[in-house]
């Protein structure tokens, strides 16, 4: 390692910056590190100093898909700015004018042309992020990186995670027998259980550390479980014998200790339960063991006494003997267990994975890497070097291992080259090899690495410093003012090492710019930082809560009186304006204490908005609108009273009562589920959040309490997730699977869209994590809680000496992990104090010596403000008297204390501003128009019922995940088709099975696959055997049409799921009716569909769409119980469970929409030839002698050309219609809609 005296990085001069080599760029806050990134983007596209190049040339790689799109926009604009100064004869812009004064003017003329041609591409400017990157090059390079480049990239892989840890359950824990399995159950009790605990570590590659006492091989565990239940049982065995007798002898010693007396039965009590194999708390189960040894006999008497001898203590003796090594024991195998579960769960999640060619983003960049590593330079990195030769890293402290192994093979190696340094294990970077033209530019500020929990490895940037000769820093502040940068200056000079690492990250003092605004009360510049002290003894707090509410209460205080002042305001140079709520932050590390503030502040009437990272999906509003979705779609009354009663639709407990005793009050509710039902079908579920919101009133009732802005944000914002989810799921029953799955899933999951939004762009203070504030900036700052720490107890660490993460699964580098999170505490600390431009109210309490009140000094004294004011110092300190000495010391304009405030000021209504209200709207919108289906034309017919999950049995009643109805005496132990679970679930495992697998050749792991629908679908795995057996009737079944089979289709003879959308400009229920009976399609009579007048557009999915003999065909697998053998699935059978649940509808409509693709698709097409018919396939009745369980039908030409000209607004009479000519090109076209996935042609 470098000394830091050896390695002080040097000023940076962006203009004299060499554009070639490695450079490492220390950017402290606030030091304008976009302004440098801009500066040097400008040179390299103007030429200057190097080869000019384009915005596609030039590579900048940041980490948030936010800052890909900000940075663009800082790049363009400070293009369009560069072109303006050229033309000025002094430009305000130091770099250009430095530019300007190297070149002559042709070189100008050349340069302004370059900008004017670069501002043309920034749309195609290589602007991504750190995915963004790696996706780009496995797209474009998957040959050289030996990918399919068919992979399907998946954002979030919990829901394949969740699937590979099951997987690893079934086939690990379920063999497991006796003391093995009740070591794995005690340990994890579920697969949910153990996600949770191997999740941190299953996307880390690290070395386990199991402890220094294990040794590889060594079964210690069976030998000293075998010692200590072979003791534990002979100890029971002789305790029911002589427990009485010995326990009597113990009581009735004259020389028995009091205390010990007092505790006899408690120790029993507890030895009873742990010989009944029931709970015991380990450490008074050791109590109890070691008290009746002959040893803990002794304490039993008082002194000189004689204690009882019991032969029964030899026994305790030998289990507490046995007891030690039989827990080291088991300690080390529960760990060796839990790296053998991480082990398989990530083979299995790779392998599911690859199976799906799914990719995650985590593995673009392992895949890269990989790439890079073991393919010859020529293949890969040599191309990527020449499409990108500049390459500029922003944010790099936030870079982790892989990532900087990728820049590294690109562009570190090339111009790597052996030299002299302190420690002759690290290779240098000759920067100054003027043979070599690529260029590295890693930007970022160590100081600020807060983001270890995503990946982020600060030793990683420690390494990338070490490889470079030099380094550069920015050395002037331009965010705060002179006497705020003075004061954070001050503060992380009070430890000789503040940052831990000093060597690496060394405090290094910035100057200011000073231009930014100061905060003046009546008149007088305040002081930069404000101290909040309190003294912990004399408020008599013990507990941290206390403390908390305290400071939120003093910061609140602290916000109304600022807001209230007549003559707070912040003064620039240019002018001053009045402090307001928007000017303000509370800077917190959770939502609780965020909310703590909050309550404080809406005491006060003080308008605020929290800013975190909480996940919509977990909040209160998403419970109860599933609970109401979930009764709008079953139209269930139960669940309906369930759903109202939730607290967020403000329903008091008396409306309820009232509601449920009141006949007509509760009609009056079920008309509202009635109406929400219908219009969720017609017109989607974002139109039914807002029916139902209006309907009852509820945004003004929100809005009346303390927190309702935040309730109707989360409501909107919920709804338009949904919404948007609309597009990539199926149906009512397929957005309400996706919402419920969200909501389980919010703890594991962190998509963007899922955060919390702000309730309003209004004057309000913002509450925001210091996490979520890192790159922002605010004029007032507040750190109510920097003085609470904890230490770190996350398992992985840096180990330095091997140079590689390791996972202390033992405790025995507890110190180490203990200061690495101290070190990004501190960095946290740096971070948040630095995003104050004009002020900072900082609170700091005392220590107590009250001993009640460990836990809260243990909390003081973890943090990182403690480590950084009271170096070396103990719990002893007198805060007060050096928080004193250090304002005093200080200088003027730097620190004060601010006097304790313990009122509540109401906040005055000065900046609410003048009274708005909404505006009535009195015209008329139209609500004809809808988006129809299937489900929606039959809904009254039937049970409701979704385009893609639906409910085939409609005499089951759906209780579960596994419902089945019950069978008759005689085949109750049956298992075949018959006796197979109906319902819902059975029919969706159907359908997805022969969705997945290809009838031509059935995949080598169908057992593997059948089993995960098995699970997937809730259906036990016992019926493996029969569904193999029953795909394999269904498959080879003889169809209608000679040599046809599904076993004849291969892929490119058939879609699966086919979507299809045509538009309907108006179909009224009578005309539709009065065509369908006149072109019958059964042979039994059916009832009407009834509905409205339709218009909008026709949706649906066809189970199958398949291409034979040059006809085409639609076929729909269908899981109806009929009966329970096969005559119940002869002809008759089948027309009457089509007509009862009016199948013959959806035949008809899904081949009016093969019809109008076809007619777009094929030329010369024709109707009789090229259309086959339909197939319903009743799975349950299929076998190879006969066309039982297969209902075919043709519909009639004139039905389908007639229907498809009344949906297009022609009348039609009660005689066939004759089409005489094909539409016209504009009625093909608009038509089209039906096209939406493509077809087979």
């Amino acid at each position: 390692m470098n000394n830091a005296q050896d390695f002080q990085p040097q000023p940076l001069d962006v203009h004299t910056l060499p554009l070639t080599g490695v450079r490492l760029i220390e950017a402290s806050a606030g030091t304008g590190k976009t302004y440098t990134i801009t500066s040097l983007y400008l040179r390299l596209i103007i030429g200057h100093e190097c080869e000019a190049l384009s915005p596609e040339q030039i590579l900048v790689v940041t980490f948030t898909k936010a800052a890909t799109e900000e940075l663009r926009d800082r790049i363009r604009k400070r293009i369009k700015s560069a072109l303006s100064e050229f033309d000025k004869q002094l430009s305000s812009d130091v770099v250009i004018e430095s530019i300007r004064k190297d070149l002559n003017e042709e070189q100008v003329a050349t340069a302004k042309q370059r900008l004017k041609d670069a501002l043309q591409l920034m749309d195609l400017a290589a602007i991504y992020t750190i995915h963004g990157f790696a996706q780009k090059l496995l797209r474009q390079y998957a040959v050289e990186a030996n990918v399919s480049n068919e992979f399907e990239l998946i954002i979030n892989e919990t829901d394949i995670l969740i699937h590979a840890v099951q997987d690893v359950w079934r086939s690990t824990v379920y063999p497991l027998q006796s003391e093995t399995l009740s070591l794995v159950l005690n340990q994890w009790k579920s697969p949910e259980v153990l996600l949770k605990d191997t999740r941190n570590l299953l996307y880390k590659n690290v070395e386990y550390h199991l402890g220094h006492d294990f040794t590889e091989g060594a079964d210690q565990y069976e030998k000293a479980s075998k010692q200590y239940f072979h003791a534990v049982t002979e100890l029971k065995d002789k305790w029911v014998l002589g427990a009485t007798g010995f326990i009597n002898d113990i009581k009735s010693n004259k020389d028995l200790n009091g205390t010990f007396g007092k505790g006899i039965d408690g120790k029993v009590r507890n030895l009873e339960l742990f010989f009944s194999d029931q709970k015991v708390k380990a450490k008074d189960l050791d109590t109890a063991l070691n008290s009746f040894t002959k040893q803990g006999l002794l304490k039993s008497v008082k002194k000189n006494g004689e204690p009882v001898e019991h032969p029964l203590s030899g026994y305790f003796q030998q289990v507490c003997d046995y007891l030690e090594p039989y827990t080291k024991a088991k300690s080390l195998e529960i760990r060796k267990w839990r790296i053998s579960f991480i082990k398989k769960i990530k083979q299995r999640l790779q392998f599911l994975k690859d199976q799906k060619q799914l990719v995650a983003t985590d593995d673009l960049l392992n895949k890269l890497g990989s790439a890079l590593e073991f393919h010859d330079d020529s293949l890969l990195a040599d191309p990527v070097r020449r499409m990108f030769p500049v390459a500029m890293v922003d944010e790099f402290q936030d870079t982790d291992a892989v990532q900087y192994q990728v820049f590294r093979k690109l562009y570190v190696e090339p111009n790597q080259e052996p030299s002299e340094s302190v420690d002759d294990d690290v290779t240098k970077i000759d920067v100054n090899d003027s043979n070599r033209n690529l260029a590295l530019f890693m930007i970022g500020d160590p100081k600020q690495a807060i983001y270890k929990f995503r990946g982020a490895d600060i030793f990683t940037y420690i390494q990338a410093k070490q490889e470079v000769t030099q380094s550069y820093s920015l050395d002037t502040n331009y965010r705060s003012s002179a006497s705020m940068v003075t004061a954070v200056n001050t503060l992380f000079t009070q430890h000789h090492s503040p940052f831990i690492y000093d060597q690496d990250i060394p405090f290094v003092s910035v100057a200011a710019k000073d231009d930014a605004a100061r905060l003046w009360i009546s008149g007088v510049e305040d002081k930069a930082v404000s101290w909040q002290y309190v003294n912990t003894e004399q408020r008599e707090f013990t507990k941290k809560d206390e403390l908390i509410e305290c400071f939120a209460q003093e910061c609140a205080e602290q916000i109304a009186q600022l807001l209230n002042h007549p003559e707070a305001e912040l003064k620039t140079k240019e002018g001053s304006k009045t402090v307001l709520a928007k000017d303000m932050a509370v800077l917190v590390r959770s939502g609780r204490q965020a909310q703590v503030v909050k309550n404080a502040l809406n005491e006060r009437g003080v308008g605020c908005v929290y800013v975190g990272q909480d996940n919509v999906f977990e909040s209160h509003e998403a419970q109860g609108l599933l609970m109401l979705m979930q009764a709008v779609h079953a139209l269930s009354e139960r669940k309906y009273r369930n759903a109202i009663a939730h607290p967020i639709w403000q329903l008091s407990l008396s409306e309820l009562e009232a509601n449920l005793l009141d006949e007509e009050l509760w009609e009056q509710q079920l008309e509202l589920l009635y109406k929400a039902h219908e219009i969720w079908m017609k017109q989607g579920i974002m139109p039914m959040v807002m029916f139902w919101m209006h309907e009852r009133a509820l945004p003004q009732a929100w809005l009346d309490n303390v927190n309702g802005e935040r309730t109707l944000t989360n409501m909107m914002h919920l709804a338009e997730l949904l919404q948007d989810a609309t597009s990539e799921v199926q149906g009512m029953q397929g957005l309400m699977t996706w919402f419920d799955q969200q909501v389980m899933d919010s703890l594991l999951g962190d998509g963007e869209q899922k955060q919390l939004r702000l309730e309003s762009d209004a004057n309000l203070v913002q509450i925001v994590t210091i996490h979520k504030s890192k790159g922002l900036e605010y004029p007032i700052v507040f750190l109510p809680y920097c003085w609470s720490g904890t230490e770190s107890k996350d398992e992985v660490f840096y180990d330095q000496e091997n140079e590689q993460l390791r996972c202390d699964l033992a405790d025995d580098y507890k110190v180490q992990r203990i200061q690495e999170g101290l070190a990004e505490e501190v960095r946290l600390l740096y971070v948040g104090l630095t995003r104050a431009a004009s002020k900072c109210y900082l609170a700091m309490p005392s220590f107590t010596g009250n001993k009640k009140a460990f836990r809260l000094n243990k909390a003081i004294k973890d943090s990182a403000l403690n480590h950084v004011l009271f170096e070396n110092a103990g719990s002893e300190v007198d805060v007060w008297q050096y928080l004193t000495d250090l304002t005093t010391n200080s200088g003027s304009g730097i620190f004060d204390m601010a006097p304790l405030l313990e009122t509540c000021t109401l906040v005055s209504d000065k900046e609410q501003g003048e009274s708005l209200t909404a505006m009535t709207y009195t015209g008329n919108i139209k609500r004809d128009w809808q988006l129809s289906s299937f489900s929606s034309l039959v809904r009254d017919h039937h049970a409701p019922q979704t385009a893609r999950f639906n409910l085939d049995d409609e005499s089951v009643q759906q209780t579960g995940a596994s419902s089945t109805v019950s069978l008759d005496v005689d085949l109750a132990d049956v298992e075949n088709q018959f006796t197979f679970p109906r319902g819902a679930h059975a029919g969706n495992f159907l359908h997805t099975l022969l969705e997945e697998i290809d009838f031509t050749c059935l995949p080598e792991n169908l057992d593997t696959l059948i089993v995960d629908l098995l699970v997937r679908f809730g259906i036990d795995e016992k019926w493996l055997p029969v569904v193999k057996d029953w795909l394999n009737v269904i498959l080879c079944s003889p169809l209608s049409h000679p040599d046809l089979s599904l076993s004849q289709l291969n892929e490119d003879l058939k879609q699966v799921e086919m979507e299809f959308y045509f538009p309907i400009s108006r179909l009224p229920s009578a005309a539709f009716n009065k065509l369908v009976n006149q072109y019958a399609v059964l042979d039994c009579p059916v009832s009407d569909v009834e509905f409205y007048t339709i218009k909008g557009m026709m949706k649906g999915f066809i189970d199958l769409t398949f291409c034979w003999n040059d006809q085409y065909f639609i076929l729909d697998y269908k899981s109806n119980h009929l009966g329970n053998d096969l005559d119940c699935y002869q002809q008759p059978a089948l027309h009457e469970a089509m007509g009862s649940h009016r199948y013959d509808v959806q035949l008809i409509l899904y081949t009016l929409a093969l019809h109008r693709l076809l007619r777009l698709r094929i030329p010369n097409y024709d109707y009789d030839q090229h259309i086959g018919g339909g197939y319903y396939l009743f799975l349950r009745g299929l076998n190879a002698d006969n066309h039982n369980g297969q209902f075919f039908h043709k519909p009639s030409k004139d039905l389908i050309f007639a229907l498809d000209e009344l949906i297009s607004h022609k009348q039609v009479d009660e005689k066939p219609v004759q089409v005489t000519s094909i539409e016209s090109k504009q009625d093909m076209a608009s038509s089209n809609d039906g096209g939406q996935l493509g077809f087979l042609v």
